[in-house]
Order: structure tokens, then C-alpha cells, then sequence
């Protein structure tokens, strides 16, 4: 199921999502919950909320993008507890 955070921001969706028995909420763009999602799409800084309103499933943030601040404002705002953080690098010769 492929959503956006406006959407999850919806309370009847959060129940219905809710019932569903998600496993996994994968979150792209994860960047926009710390770097923009304050100005430019807010419902991404609520999607911690989310996570908690649909049982708290193992959550994959992914981004391209995020600095370590970055990174610390993801996990404090979706509410992660000992995250596996995985960074690879930025160059990209192709």
C-alpha cells in the first residue's frame, strides 16, 4: 500500500491501516520529516504518530539525503528506539 503522509495524517485512515495488521511501514524520502516536512509538507513530521496510531511496525526510513543532524531529527520524530542506521555514501559515478 503506497500513501502519502497527508493521508496518513487522516484518522479514519489510521484505523483502517490499523486493522490491516501492518508488519512494516516503509517511510521514502524520509529527509522531508526533519528538512521540510516543517514547512514545506507538515504531515511528514506526524508520521511518528502514524507509526504509534497503527501499532508501532518495524519502520524503514530511507533517504539519499540526510546529514547526521538529518538523521537524529528522523529517528527522534518517528519515535525509533535503537535504530540500525545504514549509510552508504553519496558519490554515485553513473
Amino acid at each position: 500500500l503506497y500513501v502519502s503522509p497527508e493521508r496518513c495524517a487522516m484518522p479514519a485512515f489510521q484505523q483502517f491501516v490499523r486493522s490491516l495488521g501492518v508488519k512494516m511501514l516503509a517511510i521514502d524520502e524520509a529527509h522531508c520529516i526533519s528538512q521540510w516536512g516543517h514547512d514545506f509538507r507538515p504531515e511528514y513530521g506526524l508520521l511518528g504518530y502514524f507509526r504509534e496510531a497503527i501499532g508501532n511496525p518495524t519502520t524503514a526510513a530511507l533517504t539519499a539525503t540526510a546529514t547526521e543532524d538529518v538523521r537524529a531529527d528522523i529517528i527522534r520524530l518517528l519515535h525509533l528506539t535503537e535504530p540500525a542506521i545504514f549509510v552508504t555514501g553519496f558519490d554515485r559515478p553513473n
